[in-house]
């Protein structure tokens, strides 16, 4: 929702609407999806890294981001530290999945899934014991299953842009830097967007 008030900023300022196209995260990752032309942007909450770069071309930040911990209430799970022994759900290919491998116990067991609501119902059903997502998802996560909670949050540094296919897309690039510079965190435009989707103002 978030990501994709955004991008129809980008597309009323170049007067046209916007199509969009729901396709597995890794496709994305890959850069498949910009590739092969099933789509002109890729806008899935995702962390700008050296390793897309190099298959994707990144427009400027548009939103500062981290990692959150949810766990069924109750449990007495608080830090990942908690979780020796145990069943991690992140999801496939994302830095979520990164973060957790590298931080967890040794005895812990990161177990990856193609989406966010597998991670869900895995939790919901106990197949895991905690769920990591980037933290601008998890209030949906706690509205469908109100029996979770978080636990942590981890500043992981992460920042959001939007994809291009690389090497291709100069002009639409400039485009959609022009947008964001204009609506910059903070600013009326992006605050109206935000608080739309997160109920609280931006900075």
């Amino acid at each position: 929702g978030f990501d994709i008030d955004l991008t129809k900023a980008v597309a009323k300022s170049l007067g046209v609407g916007t199509t969009v196209v729901k396709t597995r995260f890794d496709d994305i990752d890959s850069g498949k999806v910009l590739n092969q032309n099933q789509c002109d942007v890729a806008v899935a909450a995702m962390t700008i890294t050296g390793d897309r770069a190099r298959v994707v071309d990144f427009s400027s930040p548009y939103y500062d981001a981290g990692q959150e911990m949810v766990v069924q209430s109750g449990s007495g799970i608080s830090t990942l530290d908690d979780l020796g022994g145990g069943r991690i759900g992140v999801q496939t290919g994302t830095t979520g999945e990164v973060y957790v491998s590298d931080n967890a116990p040794d005895s812990a067991e990161v177990v990856p899934f193609a989406d966010a609501g597998q991670i869900g119902a895995a939790l919901d059903s106990g197949d895991v014991d905690a769920a990591v997502y980037d933290n601008t998802v998890v209030g949906d996560v706690l509205k469908q299953y109100p029996d979770f909670e978080k636990a942590q949050f981890f500043p992981t540094g992460e920042q959001y842009g939007m994809a291009v296919k690389k090497n291709s897309s100069v002009d639409l690039l400039r485009v959609i830097n022009r947008v964001l510079a204009q609506i910059p965190p903070g600013s009326k435009g992006y605050d109206a967007i935000y608080n739309r989707w997160f109920g609280a103002e931006s900075g």
